[in-house]
């Protein structure tokens, strides 16, 4: 007799459990031992195995206190990563980064992402940018520029939110998906409106579809 099995969780559905229960991806992945990019690109993957599925719905609901511990985890690891960087330089803020972000800080590894984070190639946030992008969304990298002293990253968000990050952003709140948008491998940025018409006409994909 075969053995009964629920359908599988949609990514939207998968997100709600995770939610409902007061998990994030970042504490999720900790649990797990598994990256945030792993955890990211599962959970947008309706075809996921259905122990995954199981297991989502096995975790245990999070209190209160137990979410603010892992959140003040959380935010004591982003400290740390901050104290690594110097103090900020004479180029200032970056003011095409949301607000939510910080004021960026040039960084002697400015260019640590150089050849590792190109056109095309897709992201995913590990956190929440204020009402702006939520954990998990992605981006696809549609420019790379140079200022001199680092390289800067426009990314388009699957939600049509358009926005520049430094590598120390990145560091802070970006994930890689190991994924790529192949027609955006070349693509060339000619200003937010020329990108907006692109992205209504479809010319992004965010997602590997199957």
């Amino acid at each position: 007799m075969p053995v009964p099995r629920d359908p599988p969780l949609t990514p939207e559905a998968f997100k709600a459990i995770l939610k409902a229960k007061g998990w994030r991806n970042v504490g999720l992945a900790a649990r797990w031992d598994k990256s945030v990019q792993w955890i990211s690109t599962l959970i947008q993957d309706p075809g996921r195995p259905p122990q995954y599925d199981d297991a989502v719905r096995g975790l245990p609901r999070l209190s209160k206190a137990q979410q603010h511990a892992l959140a003040k985890e959380r935010a004591d690891a982003r400290a740390q990563t901050r104290l690594r960087c110097p103090p900020v330089g004479a180029q200032g803020s970056f003011e095409e980064v949301p607000d939510d972000l910080g004021a960026p800080r040039p960084a002697a590894g400015g260019y640590r992402y150089r050849g590792l984070v190109v056109l095309g190639d897709i992201l995913a946030a590990t956190d929440n940018f204020g009402s702006v992008v939520t954990e998990g969304e992605r981006a696809i990298v549609v420019e790379v520029t140079d200022t001199g002293a680092e390289e800067r990253y426009g990314l388009l968000f699957e939600n049509g939110h358009f926005a520049r990050f430094t590598p120390e952003h990145i560091d802070l709140h970006l994930a890689t998906t190991g994924l790529v948008d192949d027609q955006s491998v070349s693509y060339v940025f000619e200003g937010e409106a020329r990108l907006r018409r692109d992205l209504d006409a479809g010319r992004f994909t965010f997602h590997e579809h199957g």
